[in-house]
């Protein structure tokens, strides 16, 4: 009893000695005075609070207690200082999701109306050298939902002249224009980590970091009112906002970042300083047009990608000459394209290396208008140990410019293409692909097929149920016969046929027990109903038929009660 009432005591005199310690400064007491009740302007308490704890080279701390704290005005931070609120981790709960409601957040609360309409204005915090900003959340209440959204500043920036050493951690910024800009000013062994936040416009911007720099857990999403598709402030961040743009950093540590519905998830940039050495690991950009936009990296270093997920176009310009590697990553297409797109995923140009080695590629396009994976028009490509599940139909489109190939160990669930035009130095070998079954005395057209054997109208969609033909099915969503898939044979003579279909297996329950396939023989044309719920991964019989010579076709529509797959059809001449 004695040693708890020991420890008791001892608490409350570190406890006493920190709340008067002039270090520590309580921005709601004397003579602060801040009052947390969303409605009074606390611009100079916070500033005037901020000054103080900046007075003398051993600096200080600027405490903001659970409130809410409305600030018109743009805040300046002194060197060796931070600004605390009481969060030791991002706050993530609920509330953050649509219907979204202001009074339910929770903690330290900044109202920002600061740079209201002013892009290019002062940031709504200026920091210094060595400073922090922690365990605050950040929201702007006069943004609206529209696009476009409001303009803003940035809502952190390093102070002009350059400043080392600073620190964001454990902050959530709910709706920011422009959130943190590590760049347009030098910022070396800057450090930021659980950084939740729904930028509108700019997200994290790093640029000029000539010592190295380390980001950890930052999530960039869209919780702020999030309606889908139709939603106006969504529609324009897929239009035109970045998540991460990287410039100049001699190394810069990337670890567990994300962004997802964004223009440009990763871009790597040279605005004057040079390019970028970064390094990043599992992270990822989601339902991105530019998943990765390369315009420029350091030459000798350039950027790396390591068990990270991929979903969107990777485009590597003209402009560049470093390495880029993607390693252990997965590659999957956008479905929110903002404009008209060539049917390809990865575009490679310029004089630097691109490498792919041990990745998956599935579903590059699910709208089905993907028809190359990777078309490489410049410096050096390796592809190595990579998985290509579902893809276009040209897996390699080697084009003018291009100086060197290696293509060796990849395995492809269907049928490996390569299209060479390029003159360049080209190893391709050991790559497995996925062949048709030998079928002697039987005439078989696949939905990868190319030319007029295979073909399709109405919405489509490329996918793997497991136990397709090739690896790779079509499917469609049920529907009234608007969209039909069509198989094309040309028979060598007249006769007997025996006509079967193949398709895959029903993962979700969701496949149609009365697809339609339509048959077109000698005596007109006949409509045979699969469930194609049973008997996956087999040859299915649709009947025997008389055919002339010449031309042969089968029909299948959406014109059922599930989904429809659109896999092989087989003709087999009936013995005499």
């Amino acid at each position: 009893m004695r040693y708890l009432l020991v420890c008791l005591i001892t608490a409350l005199c570190v406890a006493t000695a920190s709340a008067t310690d002039s270090r520590l400064i309580d921005v709601t007491q004397p003579p602060y005075n801040a009052v947390g009740d969303g409605a009074t302007d606390c611009s100079k308490a916070f500033q005037d609070a901020l000054h103080a704890a900046g007075e003398g080279d051993d600096g200080g701390v600027v405490f903001v207690p659970r409130g809410q704290f409305l600030i018109s005005e743009p805040l300046r931070m002194r060197p060796n200082t931070a600004l605390r609120g009481v969060w030791t981790y991002p706050p993530n709960s609920p509330q953050f999701w649509p219907p979204f409601e202001e009074k339910a957040l929770p903690g330290s609360v900044l109202l920002v109306t600061a740079g209201e309409g002013d892009e290019d204005g002062p940031p709504f915090i200026t920091i210094h050298a060595s400073c922090a900003i922690e365990g605050l959340v950040i929201y702007y209440p006069k943004q609206v939902k529209e696009n476009p959204p409001k303009p803003y500043a940035w809502t952190v920036q390093i102070t002009e002249g350059g400043a080392d050493h600073c620190t964001i951690r454990n902050v959530l910024m709910v709706n920011p224009y422009k959130a943190v800009d590590f760049g347009t000013h030098p910022s070396g062994r800057h450090f930021i980590e659980n950084l939740y936040a729904y930028p509108l416009y700019r997200g994290l911007y790093i640029d000029k970091c000539y010592d190295i720099g380390r980001v950890s857990n930052v999530h960039f999403w869209p919780f702020w009112g999030y309606t889908g598709d139709d939603d106006p402030v969504g529609r324009f961040v897929t239009d035109h906002a970045e998540a991460f743009i990287i410039g100049r950093t001699d190394w810069e540590y990337f670890n567990n970042c994300f962004a997802i519905f964004y223009h440009v998830g990763f871009r790597f940039v040279n605005r004057g300083a040079g390019g970028g050495n970064v390094l990043l690991t599992q992270s990822g950009a989601d339902i991105c047009p530019y998943a990765v936009l390369v315009e420029e990296v350091q030459g000798h270093s350039g950027v790396s990608f390591s068990n990270s997920q991929i979903f969107g176009r990777v485009t590597v310009k003209d402009t560049n000459a470093g390495p880029v590697r993607f390693t252990g990553c997965g590659f999957f297409g956008a479905t929110r394209e903002p404009e008209p797109r060539d049917p390809i995923h990865c575009e490679i140009a310029g004089a630097g290396h691109v490498s792919f080695e041990n990745c998956h590629f599935i579903t590059l396009d699910p709208k089905n208008t993907a028809k190359t994976s990777i078309l490489a028009a410049g410096g050096g490509l390796s592809v190595s140990n990579c998985l290509f599940m579902d893809v276009g139909r040209v897996h390699f489109d080697l084009r003018p410019g291009l100086r060197t190939a290696v293509i060796v160990g990849n395995t492809f669930q269907g049928v490996m293409v390569m299209r060479d035009t390029s003159e360049a130095n080209v190893q391709a070998g050991l790559n497995a692909d996925q062949r048709a079954p030998k079928e002697p005395d039987s005439l078989t057209v696949d939905n990868l097929d190319e030319g007029d054997g295979f073909s399709t109208d109405g919405a489509w969609y490329l996918g793997k149920a497991g136990g397709d033909y090739r690896g790779v099915v079509h499917w469609a969503e049920a529907g009234d016969g608007e969209a039909t898939a069509t198989w094309r044979v040309n028979l060598p003579q007249a006769g007997d046929y025996t006509v079967s279909v193949w398709y895959g297996a029903d993962p979700f329950s969701d496949r149609a027990t009365d697809a339609p396939y339509t048959v077109r023989h000698a005596a007109g044309e006949e409509t045979i109903r699969i469930n194609q719920r049973e008997h996956s991964g087999q040859w299915v019989e649709l009947g025997t038929f008389r055919f002339e010579a010449g031309s042969a076709v089968v029909t299948l529509s959406n014109a059922a009660n599930g989904n429809v797959l659109a896999d092989a059809v087989r003709w087999v001449p009936v013995a005499k």
